[in-house]
């Protein structure tokens, strides 16, 4: 465990694995979304891959979602990175910090964006009065970019391209603070929960703590895929239709 998670945005946190759980987390971008403090007004994000037309570019968000039936959950720090592979590269990045009454996270740090990725996205909550990613909009409601529906809370967006070349994907991390949550307002003991990265990649074996680490499958094509994200791509809807 990296020495400095033991006290994130200024409360305690002891990190413990995650056991016997009914929880997990997913990171993943769409089409859909909003900015700054503009609550969702009805938007539900797409719960598929995206494909970026590699001659327009596109501006994807990026959304937490909670998974899983164990309640109450709450995640208190999300970190991620956007790698790129062939012409694909990420252009721009923003996160924002939602706040009505509360404040989303208590610390953010929106990353460093340079060569086509963007790395060490940090956003982190106080365990006690900020509400980071959970399974509710909180008490009366007071999360506007919470989508029930998904149980997803957009958390940023970036701009891709293709560099005027064929195309590649778009990959998530999970980034160098990890993925963090604890189960109960204010408990100071928190997991590392299962993490999945876009859709298809549920058997990646990740998790919370795989710092810079992704899956095999791209999380957003950019142009026509390649012939190996295709084939992945082909597997992971064989898998989806036989559950």
């Amino acid at each position: 465990m990296k020495p400095w998670l033991g006290v994130l945005a200024g409360g305690a946190l002891f990190v413990t694995p995650a056991l016997a759980q009914d929880s997990a987390f997913r990171l993943y971008l769409a089409y859909e979304g909003v900015e700054g403090n503009t609550p969702l007004g009805g938007i539900s994000p797409d719960q598929r891959n995206p494909l970026v037309d590699p001659h327009r570019g596109a501006r994807l968000y990026v959304w937490g979602q909670v998974i899983g039936a164990e309640t109450p959950q709450k995640y208190v720090s999300v970190g991620y990175n956007v790698v790129t592979t062939g012409a694909a590269r990420v252009i721009g990045a923003s996160t924002w910090n939602y706040t009505n009454i509360l404040s989303r996270w208590s610390v953010t740090n929106p990353g460093t964006l340079g060569g086509g990725t963007l790395q060490n996205v940090r956003l982190t909550a106080n365990p006690i009065g900020f509400f980071g990613v959970a399974d509710n909009a909180g008490p009366g409601n007071f999360d506007g970019q919470y989508d029930p529906g998904t149980k997803s809370s957009v958390l940023g967006w970036i701009d891709v391209d293709a560099a005027g070349g064929p195309g590649g994907g778009i990959f998530l991390q999970v980034g160098d603070i990890g993925i963090i949550r604890t189960n109960t307002l204010g408990n100071p003991q928190a997991t590392w929960d299962d993490v999945y990265l876009g859709f298809g990649d549920e058997n990646a074996g990740l998790m919370g703590n795989s710092f810079d680490m992704g899956s095999p499958l791209p999380e957003a094509f950019v142009g026509v895929p390649e012939p190996a994200g295709l084939l992945l791509l082909g597997l992971a809807g064989l898998a989806i239709r036989r559950r």
